[in-house]
């Protein structure tokens, strides 16, 4: 059995018990454990719906502002500076203080680098609790509604019970033609681009 992961200093959970009821699988990044955290914290509360609106609002932030990521990622800043700024910020977002405290707590903890891969891993989190599936189909061009539609029936078939799918697609002239699909662990290539490779590897084999 796996040994359960550390959980961040000043974001503890009430009792083993708690982990145990939300299923959440050890974790083992730094940015993992603390999205975890987090997420506990959150459950907790009962304000999980409110801190994942609020992550999703700073992870809007970091995308929009220049300023902000720099902030956030540079180590020259000191860490009273970046507390300061962190309440500052949190108090523009008017968040909860589940949210106020995690980011004062990754502030004094001098984690605010962490911060993009824990944004990434607790949204991860939230969609596996939900039984939330993302599949993502790249494409050479867009695809059309209909062709989504067809996809997203295709890959029901695969899902577990109480799971529900989530489709995007990504774009990506290079595949040449056909697709690709990320659903959970699995790879599915049945680009042009991976046929050419085949083939080119077949020649190649037979001329040696």
């Amino acid at each position: 059995m796996a040994a359960p992961s550390p959980t961040p200093q000043g974001l503890r959970c009430s009792s083993e018990a708690s982990a145990a009821e939300l299923s959440i699988p050890p974790q083992f990044s730094i940015p993992g454990r603390y999205a975890s955290a987090l997420y506990m914290a959150a459950v907790k509360a009962d304000k999980l719906d409110a801190v994942t609106n609020e992550l999703s609002q700073m992870a809007g932030l970091l995308k929009q502002s220049d300023d902000f990521r720099e902030f956030v990622s540079d180590p020259t800043v000191g860490q009273k500076v970046k507390v300061e700024g962190m309440s500052s910020v949190m108090d523009g977002l008017g968040a909860s203080s589940t949210t106020k405290n995690f980011f004062a707590l990754l502030a004094d903890n001098s984690r605010l680098n962490q911060v993009p891969k824990i944004l990434d891993a607790f949204q991860q989190l939230v969609a596996e609790q939900r039984g939330e599936v993302q599949a993502v189909v790249t494409a050479a061009q867009e695809l059309t509604a209909a062709d989504v539609s067809e996809i997203t029936e295709s890959l029901k078939d695969l899902l577990k019970p109480g799971q529900s799918l989530t489709v995007s697609q990504k774009v990506d002239p290079a595949i040449l033609g056909g697709l690709m699909v990320d659903f959970e662990d699995k790879h599915i290539d049945l680009s042009i681009r991976s046929r050419i490779q085949s083939i080119q590897k077949a020649i190649g084999e037979a001329v040696v």
